[in-house]
């Protein structure tokens, strides 16, 4: 509590402000980066994960355009359906697995 009984410190309400911005832009850019993959029943997420790897890092551009980037994916979500959601390194990878996909 601050001095004046409120929830917040008048002096914090800049840096909080601050905070959401980039909250906001960060949430953007997961769902920039954000694939949905449909037909996923009865497959495992090491499944996708490894079959999703591959195919993006035996790209002849993915060395070329992202030589410093480990790996392409941050994580997969499994959904309670018959798809998941993957999470890949960049807005350009999530582009090219879902040209891929199609």
């Amino acid at each position: 509590l601050a001095e004046d009984g409120s929830l917040c410190d008048p002096s914090q309400v800049g840096a909080l402000v601050q905070k959401a911005i980039v909250c906001e832009e960060d949430f953007a850019e997961r769902l920039d980066c954000e694939i949905f993959m449909g037909g996923t029943n009865g497959l495992e997420v090491e499944d996708l994960w490894k079959a999703l790897t591959e195919l993006l890092m035996d790209l002849p551009s993915y060395k070329k355009q992202f030589p410093d980037l480990s790996l392409p994916l941050i994580n997969i979500r499994m959904a309670n359906g018959p798809y998941a959601f993957a999470r890949l390194a960049n807005p350009r990878l999530a582009s090219t697995a879902v040209v891929i996909g199609e």
